[in-house]
């Protein structure tokens, strides 16, 4: 077996029919056979917002991690969330 007989058909992008591999156009519609293309990745455009807190790694230092997460960071945060949205 060769390698034209190994290859797999190539599909047509206009309706789908397996060809031949060096087929220059279909032969179920007659349309021009392209090389297969490679899948592009989805892009997504993301917004990222970054905050700091002022003189967090002093109060970071000073207070216990719970208390500092309850009573500092938990309502700074909600509203920053409230001023993003």
């Amino acid at each position: 077996m060769t390698g034209a007989e190994a290859a797999e058909p190539l599909r047509c992008g206009a309706c789908g029919e397996p060809n031949p591999p060096g087929f220059r156009f279909c032969g179920a519609c007659g349309a021009p056979m392209q090389a297969p293309q490679p899948e592009l990745e989805d892009r997504k455009v993301v917004t990222t917002l970054l905050a700091d807190l002022e003189a967090s790694t002093e109060l970071a230092a000073r207070l216990d991690p719970e208390d500092l997460r309850g009573s500092r960071l938990r309502p700074y945060g909600k509203g920053c969330c409230r001023e993003v949205m």
